[in-house]
C-alpha cells in the first residue's frame, strides 16, 4: 500500500516537473536581466564622494552621494527610473532627499530638490561604455565621464 502511494506521488511529481518545464519553454525562463542591475560605486562626478546607483531589474533606479567639503557631510539621495537602450543609458529621477544641508541654505531646500531635478535635462541621456561585466563609463551630453565599478 505505501509503494503505492510513492508511487502515484513520483507520478505527480513527474508531471508537476515536466509542466513547469514546459511553462518555461512558452513564457521563457531564460535570465534576460539587463546587464546593469545590480548596485555601482561611481566616481568622477564633480568631486562627490561615497557615490552608489542601484539599478533595479523593474526599471527603477536609486543614486546616493556625498557633496564633497560639507560638514557634517551632505548626502543626496535620489530616486527615479532608467532605461538602457543598447548604448544608450536614460536616467529620470524623480525624487531627491537631502540629508545634513547646512543650517546657511537649509531654508532653500525646496530650490535646491528643484533645481537637481530640473537640471537633469543636459544628463538625462548618457552614453555607456562596457568595459566588462563589472564595469562600464558613462558620458552625458555635456561630455562628463563617470566610471562605474559593480559593488560586489
Amino acid at each position: 500500500m505505501e509503494y503505492n502511494g510513492f508511487l502515484k506521488e513520483s507520478i505527480y511529481l513527474k508531471n508537476a516537473f515536466a509542466l513547469a518545464i514546459l511553462a518555461c519553454g512558452l513564457i521563457g525562463c531564460q535570465n534576460n536581466a539587463s546587464p546593469i542591475v545590480g548596485t555601482w560605486d561611481m566616481s568622477g562626478i564633480g568631486g562627490a564622494t561615497g557615490m552608489t546607483s542601484t539599478f533595479g531589474g523593474d526599471g527603477k533606479v536609486a543614486t546616493h552621494l556625498v557633496l564633497p567639503g560639507t560638514s557634517p557631510a551632505t548626502t543626496l539621495d535620489m530616486t527615479g527610473t532608467y532605461k538602457l537602450e543598447k548604448e544608450t543609458l536614460t536616467i529620470d529621477y524623480t525624487d531627491v532627499k537631502i540629508s545634513n544641508l547646512p543650517d546657511a541654505v537649509k531654508s532653500q531646500e525646496p530650490v535646491i530638490k528643484k533645481q537637481i531635478l530640473d537640471g537633469q535635462d543636459a544628463t538625462r541621456k548618457s552614453t555607456v561604455k562596457w568595459e566588462s561585466n563589472d564595469s562600464f563609463t558613462m558620458t552625458n551630453a555635456e561630455g562628463k565621464t563617470a566610471t562605474f565599478t559593480r559593488k560586489k
